[in-house]
């Protein structure tokens, strides 16, 4: 059995959002100002109700107000990996809710399955005609026609209701992962506050680190994209991530050999050496070097950390990540547009040190969450490729042939 295609215009409705002007606003609900939803929002194809305006309510139409089935889409922005980010509203909202002028809302009619709808608008298909009509007419918008005109594929709505549950059942997986995920990082956060550091003396980092110093950036002819024979790998701020870890893969560079143990040779990196960017904004990523690469080089944004036997590393990871810290570094921070921390500032930072064999015993801990979180984060990516793989089946008329 095949499967008609249609013209997507024919099966919903566009709705274009709220515009107001700052005095507009209010500083929270009630009954005069009702919260607007922005492209913000919008994240991971889940509404976050967190950073959100409140307009008043006569600017606001009773047509702008969001309902369940809903597809609230980012439309307009400067960033074109934002235009066309979409997400369902799942519920009927708790109280009258609107969105902003940047986005719009694609309302199902009769006639169309809405989460079969929702779903279609979380495809690879979807995502690759916005990102080729953002690209080809050099575009930040999207314009009706640009959604009235999707070509989607249109089973008959039995079809359509079993796909949409067989996708809600993936993508309830997800979340689950994805929670899971995030109670790890509060297990991990809960452990460290779990010491009592009242009964430990602090110490400043220059007397508990062999080594704190910065990176050097070598002229942009001597940094490479991709990888060569001897190459070394050369970290940026963005290879650290917020939960503590490097990530080289992301956007890779390298350096010779020659340039890491010559111009270079004062900042090289090696396993258990702490990371933390002394330029932002952002200040404050902060991460842990591992083992896949025997050395590693670092450009002049990134302050190293080398602990000395007294101190575990992962203790120290931790110490510096905590919420007090990272205060006063950023309160110790200089500038407005640029802001830069001292090596100076890095060594009179002080820590608690609980004994070595009480930081040992938190960083086996650590290791065990780390461990769990590394087995959520692989179950996750396996969810989500049988996400897509249901959908991509679903779009080819590949499922529940025949009625099945």
């Amino acid at each position: 059995m095949s499967w008609e295609n249609v013209r997507l215009g024919d099966y919903i409705e566009q709705v274009r959002g709220v515009s107001y002007k700052p005095n507009d606003i209010g500083e929270c609900y009630s009954d005069l100002y009702w919260p607007v939803l922005r492209a913000g929002n919008i994240q991971n194809a889940a509404i976050l109700k967190e950073d959100i305006v409140y307009v008043a309510k006569n600017k606001i139409n009773k047509k702008q107000l969001l309902s369940k089935n809903d597809i609230l889409i980012a439309a307009s922005s400067g960033s074109k990996e934002v235009v066309g980010k979409a997400a369902q509203i799942k519920s009927e909202m708790e109280i009258p809710t609107s969105f902003g002028a940047f986005c719009k809302v694609v309302r199902p009619k009769e006639g169309i399955n809405p989460v079969y709808l929702g779903h279609y608008f979380q495809s690879d298909t979807y995502r690759k005609t916005i990102s080729w009509l953002a690209s080809g007419a050099n575009i930040n918008n999207l314009r009706n026609e640009h959604i009235d005109d999707l070509i989607i594929p249109f089973p008959p709505l039995p079809i359509q209701q079993k796909i949409a549950d067989a996708l809600d059942k993936a993508a309830d997986l997800i979340e689950n992962r994805k929670e899971q995920i995030i109670l790890i990082d509060k297990l991990v956060k809960d452990t460290y506050y779990s010491f009592d550091f009242e009964k430990w003396k602090g110490e400043k980092l220059e007397a508990i680190c062999d080594f704190i110093t910065k990176g050097t950036t070598p002229k942009s002819t001597e940094i490479y994209e991709e990888e060569f024979e001897n190459a070394i790998p050369f970290l940026k701020v963005y290879n650290i991530q917020d939960d503590g870890t490097i990530d080289f893969h992301y956007k890779p560079s390298y350096v010779k050999k020659e340039t890491h143990d010559t111009l270079l040779k004062r900042s090289k990196v090696f396993a258990g050496d702490i990371l933390m960017n002394i330029v932002g904004p952002p200040l404050c990523k902060i991460g842990i070097v591992s083992t896949f690469y025997s050395e590693m080089n670092v450009n002049q944004a990134i302050a190293i950390f080398r602990a000395q036997e007294k101190v575990n590393p992962i203790y120290l990871l931790y110490a510096l990540k905590s919420d007090e810290l990272t205060a006063k570094i950023r309160s110790l921070a200089v500038g407005i547009r640029q802001q830069n921390l001292s090596l100076k500032q890095c060594r009179e930072l002080t820590i608690p040190l609980p004994p070595i064999d009480i930081q040992k015993q938190f960083s086996d801990r650590i290791v065990e969450l780390q461990q769990q979180k590394t087995y959520l984060r692989d179950s996750l990516t396996e969810l989500e490729t049988i996400y897509k793989s249901i959908m991509q089946k679903a779009l080819n008329g590949e499922l529940f042939q025949g009625g099945a």
